[in-house]
């Protein structure tokens, strides 16, 4: 039988040097789509003791190292926290909004985007893209609430300016997977 405290390794497969994370059961237990292949590896595969855990493949051809292991970061700070209900799926999603997010997580997207108030386009993407697909609801949140914070009070020229960098990313992303 497992604990909270075992560990699981991620593997990002779409980057064949890619890292390898070790994680607690209890920080991926934010992730719906995690849990699932979590629950899935551990009927196909249960360790003895003192063997090493089955390593999970997830691919996100879009998302880098850099930008799962604030991730993981995020999920294991606060692995006892947030956890998912069976009736997450039909819950209605509400917003953080960034005044409402507490100390510590003002300071994990300060550190992703480098400022309070900027938005660093390629990480938030990234995030965003990466807690949709994982389905980490509470941290997809507060990402939607801060690039919604750090939108609050520009010029329509500003904010232009602001789609047209992502519509550019974005393009450079579909010639990529083409």
């Amino acid at each position: 039988m497992s604990s909270p405290n075992d560990t699981c390794k991620i593997k990002n497969e779409s980057n064949p040097n890619g890292r390898t994370f070790t994680v607690t059961r209890a920080a991926l237990e934010h992730s719906a789509v995690l849990r699932s292949l979590l629950e899935d590896a551990s009927l196909l595969h249960q360790p003895a003791s003192g063997e090493e855990s089955v390593t999970i493949p997830i691919i996100l051809p879009t998302v880098s190292d850099e930008t799962l292991d604030h991730i993981f970061t995020w999920a294991s700070h606060w692995q006892d926290e947030f956890k998912l209900d069976a009736d997450a799926a039909n819950k209605e999603i509400n917003f953080t909004h960034p005044a409402t997010i507490n100390d510590w997580d003002r300071g994990f997207f300060e550190k992703l985007n480098g400022s309070t108030r900027r938005i660093n386009g390629q990480a938030m993407y990234e995030l965003l893209v990466a807690t949709n697909y994982l389905d980490i609801r509470p941290l997809y949140r507060m990402a939607v609430g801060f690039v919604a914070d750090a939108m609050e009070g520009l010029s329509p020229e500003e904010l232009d300016r602001m789609i047209d960098h992502a519509q550019e990313e974005l393009d450079k992303l579909m010639d990529v997977d083409s």
